[in-house]
């Protein structure tokens, strides 16, 4: 009969004990900070945020992008400060998408305070549905299963700022 690898196994072991791929993408979402955005980072926020960022995934259109706009508490570690405005994209990763995101908000006359952008891939069901985050990105953008998650965050803004943004 057929024998499996240990490695195997143990990547089978991992699989079942982090269903989805939410604790690799907890993961691929802090390593992409800069170091001092990290070591400022406060744990349970960046938890919660990292939760919110999965549901957000959790679908996208076939071949397109998706964007959103939330409210959401700072995490950086110690903020005194109120809310902040994230906005959030998913999309098939591809060159400059970061630097044509930052150029139109930049444009706007908005700064992030924080920018986390992981690269990954993923499995998902032919209605775009995530059904897993599977690996850190690389190399091969074409083999479709590559994403580009972007999170800016930016000070609060104004319902109607949000909904411009969103659009």
């Amino acid at each position: 009969g057929a024998r499996t690898s240990g490695a195997s196994r143990k990547g089978a072991a991992n699989a079942d004990a982090d269903p989805g791929g939410r604790q690799l993408f907890e993961r691929l979402l802090l390593a992409s900070a800069d170091a001092a955005s990290r070591a400022d980072c406060d744990p349970a926020a960046l938890s919660a945020h990292a939760e919110a960022a999965f549901r957000f995934i959790g679908e996208k259109p076939k071949s397109g992008h998706r964007v959103g706009v939330r409210e959401a508490l700072p995490i950086a570690a110690g903020s005194s400060a109120g809310p902040v405005t994230v906005l959030e994209m998913v999309n098939d990763d591809m060159p400059f998408l970061l630097d044509s995101v930052l150029g139109e908000v930049q444009a706007r006359g908005l700064v992030p305070s924080l920018i986390l952008h992981p690269i990954l891939k993923t499995r998902r069901d032919a209605a775009g549905r995530l059904e897993a985050v599977t690996a850190a990105g690389d190399r091969d953008w074409g083999d479709g299963r590559q994403e580009s998650y972007i999170s800016l965050h930016l000070d609060a803004l104004e319902a109607e700022e949000r909904d411009g943004l969103a659009a």
